[in-house]
């Protein structure tokens, strides 16, 4: 099986740009021909992938993402939100991210403050998916600099460029953005425009909702030419192929839900989170039969 022959195939026809929906079905066609190669090799996905950048780092970091907004939940929001960030910490995560709000600053000061009373040491990234408003941005970003979160992500609307190249001039925390671009174009668009800083930001392209890995690579090329490092590299997605894919390109971390009962949280059964790195799986392909909350939904589907 050669996954950029069929991704070749897939996009015969097709005309440059205007990318939609399509992304997302050619990544998802590109994460299962690419697990099957991998079986049909007999080793990791992770080891597939590393033959084009040599040889990876046994173990790869792990973020984790936790702190969201619930209804029914408003009365006891901190207490609730410093339990989420406490069990994470004592499972391993060394960063943990939150949402914030972006409409107050005494609200999103005072989730942050919880999480890192919570966060036993650890470090409290923010996550504003594009809704700081521009009322409160000189002094919600300010706010977030004394504080010294780990990094913003978001703070603006995904294609909002300007805007988000003002606000990296005026921030000295790290931003991270990309999740919502789901091409090569739009990429080179944020590269281009955006006002990122090679030596702190960090980049969260969706691997599976960007045409898969062979439209990746050609991103990873594009910003390594720019002078960027794959460290810089943090996909968006928190499933396990993009957990393959951060091991097997050595990029910089893996995003991973922390509520270990969730059918996309967490990373293969077993694995063990040590300073906030996991070792890389043994496991053929992608590992899916490995994650039982997962697995066990898959094969539901399958025996259908």
């Amino acid at each position: 099986m050669a996954p950029d022959a069929v991704l070749t195939c897939l996009m015969r026809n097709e005309k440059d740009g205007g990318h939609g929906e399509r992304p997302g079905a050619v990544g998802l066609i590109d994460a299962a021909i690419r697990d099957l190669r991998a079986k049909a090799l007999g080793m990791p996905l992770w080891r597939a992938l590393a033959g084009e950048v040599g040889s990876p780092s046994s173990r790869f970091r792990v973020y984790g993402s936790c702190g969201h907004f619930r209804p029914g939940r408003r009365s006891a929001e901190l207490d609730g939100l410093a339990n989420e960030v406490d069990a994470a910490s004592r499972s391993g995560f060394e960063v943990v991210k939150i949402k914030l709000g972006g409409v107050s600053v005494a609200d999103d000061e005072a989730r942050v403050e919880s999480a890192m009373a919570a966060a036993q040491g650890g470090k409290i990234a923010v996550d504003v998916n594009g809704g700081l408003s521009q009322d409160i941005e000189g002094p919600w970003l300010r706010a977030m600099n004394r504080l010294g979160v780990a990094f913003i992500e978001e703070p603006v609307p995904a294609l909002d460029f300007q805007r988000l190249s003002q606000i990296a001039g005026q921030c000295d925390s790290p931003l991270a953005t990309g999740e919502n671009l789901f091409s090569f174009d739009d990429a080179r668009n944020l590269l281009r425009y955006g006002g990122l800083r090679a030596d702190r930001d960090l980049i969260q392209i969706d691997v599976s909702l960007s045409y898969g890995i062979g439209e990746y690579r050609r991103i990873l090329d594009a910003f390594e030419r720019a002078g960027w490092s794959r460290s810089a590299f943090v996909p968006h997605a928190g499933h396990l192929f993009a957990a393959q894919v951060v091991g097997g390109l050595r990029l910089g971390m893996h995003e991973a839900a922390t509520d270990p009962s969730a059918m996309f949280s967490g990373l293969w059964s077993g694995t063990e989170l040590t300073a906030g790195r996991a070792a890389l799986p043994h496991h053929v392909g992608t590992g899916f039969e490995h994650h039982p909350a997962l697995f066990s939904v898959l094969r539901d589907l399958a025996v259908q």
